[in-house]
């Protein structure tokens, strides 16, 4: 590593574009994946096309002079053609959970020559972070409420339900709800089974903002298969949470948590 002049930090949920941001360093990105999307971000040049595919010749245009990445993001043989061609290539952790969201601060710190500010800014995120939980379970008052997180993507046909693994079982956790999917046993995001969704009976159904838009926004949800059938769809309890956010588990986790507690309680 000899210069962090030129920073590309991508992954499939922004979390390592928005720990670069946290840290200071924001000014130094020479681009950004889809999911990178936050203001302070969105100005800079996408690396991603295709939704989440990397694109070799916008990358290559942007000179990076050094790369954080994850596996979520692909072809795998981009990032291999960029460390051959002597650009630093660093791997993090793909884990994305409430509780990892220090170790990947740190991780991306120490990549940048910026440990003391990682040591900060993992410190100032983790207490945030607790001190969130704490208020949202005030504020659930032990009410529990059943929720799923679905993924859409109407346009290309993909309705999936996020069970254990995924991120959304700590976020629904987080917050004094219950993972209606993961209890049901479902692990990872599959499809919607009509079946799986109605045994999981949410009070809730929790959805990225540009998923709920593609398949026609609240009413539209109707379509998605075995939703009908919920207690959420007949109360119309549906939550709709920015996609560059919800699940990106970085220095921003703890206003996010904050925003779903004051969307299901107040």
């Amino acid at each position: 590593m000899t210069s962090v002049d030129r920073i590309l930090a991508f992954d499939r949920h922004g979390t390592l574009g928005a720990t670069v941001f946290g840290l200071g360093l924001g000014d130094r990105m020479a681009g950004r994946d889809i999911s990178t999307g936050f203001p302070a971000a969105a100005r800079l040049p996408l690396i991603t096309a295709s939704g989440h595919q990397l694109d070799a010749d916008a990358i290559t245009r942007l000179r990076p002079t050094v790369v954080l990445t994850d596996t979520s993001l692909g072809p795998w043989d981009v990032v291999q053609r960029l460390r051959d061609s002597g650009v630093p290539v660093v791997v993090t952790d793909s884990r994305r959970a409430i509780n990892n969201v220090a170790t990947l601060i740190h991780q991306v710190a120490d990549a940048l020559g910026v440990p003391a500010e990682g040591r900060k800014l993992a410190g100032r995120t983790n207490l945030e972070i607790e001190k969130t939980k704490i208020a949202a379970q005030k504020l659930s008052d032990d009410s529990e409420p059943r929720i799923v997180f679905l993924y859409l993507r109407g346009g290309e046909g993909v309705h999936q339900i996020l069970g254990e693994g995924t991120g959304a079982d700590e976020l629904i956790t987080a917050v004094g709800g219950v993972d209606a999917a993961s209890e049901t046993g479902l692990r990872g995001a599959v499809p919607i089974d009509p079946e799986a969704l109605g045994k999981a009976a949410p009070d809730v159904i929790l959805v990225m903002s540009g998923g709920l838009r593609s398949v026609g926004g609240v009413e539209g949800l109707e379509a998605v298969p075995g939703v009908a059938r919920t207690p959420a769809w007949q109360k119309r309890r549906v939550v709709d949470m920015d996609d560059h956010q919800v699940l990106s588990f970085g220095p921003l986790t703890a206003s996010v948590i904050d925003g779903l507690a004051r969307a299901l309680y107040t």
